[in-house]
């Protein structure tokens, strides 16, 4: 049996391969012509880029973590986007705005508060339940604008708001 490390390896440098994937895909279909695929870039272009610093310097580095703490809501923004645009409905474009505040606003205060170096559990866990709330609330869109004769664009769409959640949960 391998060891655990080299597990977590393979998993990672697969995660990886699939994120090059998803860019050069979103890359091929023009994703800059589609606001939603352009935040889906946004993101994975972002992971990416802490795949690359995490080769550079380790994780439990003083560099890793500056960089990490400073542009860990490119993330969040990038969910935004996509679920600002997913759906053409100001109730919950509004929602998503003023829901998003908070989890920048704490990370804000805990940044002039503790500073650069360490990223506190909070600043981790409040854009994940955020992510939580924002697809459900897709999710329940989604099913109130459902219509069972034209199913292919609430299926693709099932599937963006899961995969985002997933991924970013």
């Amino acid at each position: 049996m391998p060891v655990k490390g080299s597990i977590i390896s393979l998993i990672d440098n697969l995660t990886l391969l699939t994120l090059l994937f998803t860019v050069a895909i979103l890359l091929i279909k023009k994703c800059w012509k589609d606001k939603l695929l352009m935040c889906i870039l946004i993101n994975a272009a972002y992971s990416i880029f802490l795949f690359i610093l995490g080769f550079c310097f380790p994780m439990d580095s003083r560099e890793y973590d500056f960089v990490s703490n400073l542009t860990i809501h490119v993330d969040t923004l990038s969910g935004l986007g996509f679920f600002y645009y997913l759906w053409d409905d100001s109730r919950f474009r509004r929602y998503l705005l003023l829901s998003v505040i908070p989890v920048l606003a704490i990370w804000l205060f805990t940044l002039f508060w503790k500073g650069f170096s360490k990223t506190p559990y909070w600043n981790l866990m409040l854009p994940s339940v955020w992510y939580l709330v924002a697809a459900q609330y897709g999710m329940v869109l989604l099913y109130k604008k459902s219509n069972f004769q034209e199913s292919t664009q609430y299926i693709s769409r099932f599937l963006l708001i899961a995969g985002f959640l997933f991924y970013n949960f």
